[in-house]
């Protein structure tokens, strides 16, 4: 039991440090990709009369961005950003 006890907080440790390594090595989507997943999540979302329906996008997007092991969005701003910067191009 005392040896369970000690070795916790080093497993702790080493998992905590495994999943911000895997966050760090996480490729950045295609544009094309994430403008499939948001039109795809608009489509989903545009008849629900909520507030906070950029929130709801952006889970969407960033939940389908998880699954795939891609590089998630931290605001729906950055997302919007991200799919403008392929029509401006």
């Amino acid at each position: 039991m005392f040896r369970l006890i000690t070795l916790l907080p080093a497993l702790f440790t080493v998992t905590v440090l495994a999943s911000e390594n895997n966050e760090m090595n996480l490729s950045q989507p295609e544009i094309e990709l994430v403008t499939v997943i948001h039109d795809f999540c608009l489509e989903q979302h545009l008849t629900e009369n909520q507030g906070g329906i950029d929130n709801i996008i952006l889970n969407c997007v960033n939940t389908d961005l998880e699954i795939a092991s891609y590089q998630t969005f931290k605001s729906y701003a950055d997302l919007s950003a991200f799919i403008v910067k392929d029509k401006g191009e």
